[in-house]
């Protein structure tokens, strides 16, 4: 079994920075440029996800690319099969993806958070072990009561864990850990749903709140 060797690139502080969501920039929401006549939708879950063809999408010029971050941003995950990008390689898909907004980069990966692109390259013909979850949803699901508690609460985010794990398992850290202050609900800027935003990896504590590990 080979293993996977990431480049030892050191990632300073990350300054402030204005981000715009391309998505923003949509006005027709039929998505004119994007779904053209050869494209054909197939949804994959009622709520999350989409199987994509008829579309290459290094062929899409920018208000085409504005409109499948708006389809994105509603449908969440999206398949596209039989992609040319793919075979263009790693470069033209990290500069396909700088289209929709700045590079962001983990302590431990290089993982940007608001659009990822996934290419498969061999796979299994059916099955897998990727999972994902709509916590807007998860959001809609919850009783009043507690919504209207959640949306009061803030988390403790922290990268200190992982990079405590890498360096435990002799893996690579790129930066120094970062802890910041987040909303626990957060209102999604293109669609408007309240999301919950949580990682069990990245939550240190939620203020105000006792950690489970505290005596009463």
């Amino acid at each position: 079994m080979e293993s996977f060797h990431c480049d030892k690139i050191w990632f300073g502080p990350l300054p402030p920075f204005k981000f715009e969501d391309p998505a923003l920039r949509v006005k027709d929401v039929s998505l004119p440029n994007l779904l053209k006549s050869s494209a054909k939708l197939t949804n994959i879950q009622p709520g999350l996800g989409v199987i994509v063809e008829g579309v290459q999408l290094n062929q899409l010029d920018d208000a085409a690319k504005d409109e499948l971050a708006y389809l994105i941003s509603h449908r969440k995950v999206m398949a596209f099969a039989k992609q040319d990008l793919i075979d263009d390689g790693p470069t033209a898909q990290q500069e396909f993806m700088d289209y929709s907004g700045k590079r962001n980069y983990q302590p431990v990966s290089g993982s940007p958070p608001g659009y990822v692109m996934l290419g498969l390259l061999q796979g299994p013909e059916i099955g897998g072990d990727t999972v994902f979850a709509a916590t807007d949803a998860a959001y809609k699901r919850l009783s009043p009561a507690l919504q209207s508690l959640l949306d009061k609460l803030q988390a403790v985010h922290t990268s200190i864990k992982m990079i405590g794990h890498a360096k435990a398992a002799g893996g690579l850290v790129r930066k120094d850990p970062v802890e910041t202050v987040h909303l626990l609900v957060r209102v999604h800027p293109v669609t408007g749903q309240k999301c919950i935003f949580i990682n069990g990896g990245f939550i240190a504590r939620i203020v105000g709140l006792k950690n489970q590990r505290e005596r009463c």
